[in-house]
């Protein structure tokens, strides 16, 4: 027994409770002595030394000693008449702190948290085996252990705050695999029980014990168990959440709630390395899986409550935070070199709900995502495939009410490509630049090669093509000898050398302009309009138009760019001009009906034609 723990030394008891509860431990008759302290404690409640005092007594009755080992445990074979008597001793003293709460406010005190430390032990082990233990097969016993444990978190957070020493860091270990052990217990399937308290109770924990969290994992040899644990129970506790938000039994607030506390202690301690990171964990356990399916509710939520004035604040702030956490996920995926199929599906699944968002018209929100997240990740061939896939599959939400202009979210996604098209195009650089060992400085003035390893050559960052001797060299040919237009020039060719994009400018093409063309009832010169707009994207150098039919052009070799015919205003370019160039976009006549739903003529082309006229005069419209 603990030194301190001596039942002999507790003067704040009563003689004959002290002595009547030192005999019946030694006999093992704990029951005896839990229902005597119950008695005291009820006349004794206003008493704050009196009940320090029960914390040794209660530090015996929960000796792990006591617990059968877990390896040995055999639940075919009777249980043994000892091993019941401390099981439901141990279970009779749980049932007892919870309902007297004795240990709330003796957790900040050292003896307090050993005890807790017992209390976890205790309940992690009733938990693991509670479907094989006698004394767990009862519901009732089983519900008050898993409730003893989510009230135990709930209340403990608040007292644990202010601890700095090592026993509070040995006592949150075992807290974080409870809770996950006694959140499935609530089953959502029993008739009748409300889990809206639980939920608060694990709200409340989750909401006070950032400290502990930041604390516990760091000097603990055990603490990668408790990370994924707690990783586990996030993702729970945003399930549960989301099903009580879709029956109505929780506000909207309470999702954003567990969202905000995601963002607090998941995505912004990053930046801290003092601090833990439990993306790893949450990606092991499916939290992007979860994170989507609460950003589809909130989507229906703000469909179904769309003129409500808090429906944009809502989705920015979860899409804020919602998309910032899979791109560290992706992140850390990458890492691992096995997220493609990962990156992909989830990318589809968030820009699928952009589309749903668009369609709402809340252009702030799509703007905001365009803005924080897209960035960072549109150098990422992946991100702009996923775009041109759901442009695809996606009919726009295209209006037919006259006057009516371009939408917003689409004109931010076009001027965010435009911005970032030398970025873009820098990151798509051929492979040779990289293998070559001998290198000429492009300065006029200087023409020095580099016959050394490639690390003493200065390559420019925005076209990826030129190479420099020195940054003297660089700012000279910048200035003097016309590479300004020239790094835009190069950027652009390798950036329309990239499928993926050439694939994306054409869906961004026909959406962004297509509600245009309706509004205007002028299909050919809105088409022409908007291909001039987009291909000049990221450069002043002028191109001519088979440059810019090239940009489009695509061979049957390559099933997996759709092809589009597109119209265009035959006035504004030679139709020799498109002949030339044998468009895949060829030109429809302006027989198409303005009236017509713009999508409904846009035929497939899987061959090369070789005359504009041959078109034109099978196209039944």
């Amino acid at each position: 027994m603990h030194p301190a723990l001596d039942l002999d030394r507790l003067s704040v008891l009563p003689y004959p409770l002290r002595l009547r509860a030192k005999l019946l431990c030694l006999k093992g008759e704990s029951v005896s002595v839990v229902k005597q302290l119950d008695d005291y404690v009820r006349a004794n409640i206003l008493d704050p030394v009196a009940l320090s005092g029960i914390l040794p007594i209660l530090y015996s009755l929960l000796d792990p000693a006591r617990i059968p080992h877990e390896n040995d445990f055999n639940p075919e074979a009777p249980t043994d008449t000892d091993d019941e008597t401390r099981l439901d001793t141990a279970l009779t003293a749980l049932t007892w702190i919870k309902a007297q709460a004795v240990l709330v406010p003796a957790a900040d005190s050292d003896v307090g948290l050993l005890v807790w430390q017992r209390v976890w032990r205790w309940l992690a082990y009733l938990l693991r085996f509670r479907d094989t233990l006698p004394v767990m097969r009862d519901a009732d016993a089983e519900a008050s252990v898993c409730r003893s444990a989510l009230d135990y978190a709930g209340n403990l957070a608040l007292p644990l705050q202010g601890r700095q020493s090592v026993s509070t860091l040995v006592a949150t270990p075992g807290l974080f695999r409870v809770l996950a052990r006694a959140w499935p217990a609530q089953r959502a399937d029993d008739a009748g029980q409300d889990r809206s308290a639980n939920i608060g109770a694990i709200s409340m924990f989750l909401a006070n014990a950032e400290p502990i969290i930041d604390r516990a994992v760091l000097e603990l040899a055990e603490g990668a168990g408790s990370v994924r644990a707690l990783a586990r129970l996030i993702v729970l506790h945003v399930s549960a959440a989301l099903q009580e938000f879709e029956q109505g039994k929780v506000h909207i607030d309470a999702v954003l709630g567990v969202l905000q506390f995601l963002d607090d202690v998941v995505v912004q301690p990053r930046a801290k390395p003092a601090q833990i990171d439990l993306l790893p964990s949450l990606s092991a356990v499916g939290a992007p899986k979860v994170l989507l399916g609460t950003l589809r509710t909130l989507v229906r939520h703000a469909q179904a409550h769309v003129q409500a004035e808090d429906a944009e604040v809502m989705l920015i702030r979860s899409i804020q935070f919602v998309t910032r956490l899979l791109e560290t996920t992706f992140e850390a995926e990458l890492a691992r070199g096995r997220s493609r199929l990962l990156t992909d599906a989830l990318w589809n699944g968030i820009l699928r709900i952009l589309v749903d968002i668009a369609a709402l018209g809340l252009d702030v929100v799509i703007a905001r995502f365009l803005q924080v997240t897209l960035p960072a990740s549109a150098t990422r061939p992946r991100c702009i495939g996923a775009w041109a896939n759901v442009h695809e599959d996606v009919q726009p939400p295209v209006g037919t009410e006259a006057g009516s202009t371009v939408s917003a979210d689409w004109a931010a996604l076009s001027k965010l490509f435009e911005d970032h098209a030398r970025v873009l195009g820098g990151s798509k650089v051929h492979a040779n630049h990289f293998q070559r060992l001998v290198r000429c400085c492009h300065n006029l003035s200087c023409l020095r090669r580099d016959l050394a390893p490639p690390a003493r050559m200065r390559r420019c960052s925005g076209c990826k093509e030129f190479w420099y001797c020195s940054r003297d060299c660089q700012v000279a040919d910048w200035r003097l000898g016309g590479h300004r237009n020239a790094c835009e020039h190069h950027a652009v060719v390798h950036l329309y050398n990239n499928r993926p994009y050439r694939a994306f400018l054409r869906a961004l093409l026909v959406y962004k302009f297509g509600k245009h063309a309706m509004s205007t009832k002028n299909f050919a010169y809105a088409t022409a309009q908007s291909i001039t707009h987009i291909t000049f994207a990221g450069t002043s150098v002028s191109s001519v138009v088979r440059s810019r039919a090239d940009l489009f052009d695509v061979t049957p070799s390559d099933p997996a760019i759709p092809r589009f015919l597109l119209p265009a205003w035959e006035d504004h370019f030679r139709r020799d001009t498109y002949v030339g160039a044998q468009w895949d976009l060829v030109l429809l006549s302006l027989k198409c009906s303005p009236d017509a739903d713009w999508w409904h003529w846009m035929i497939p082309l899987h061959r090369r034609l070789d005359s504009v006229e041959v078109i034109v005069d099978q196209c039944v419209v």
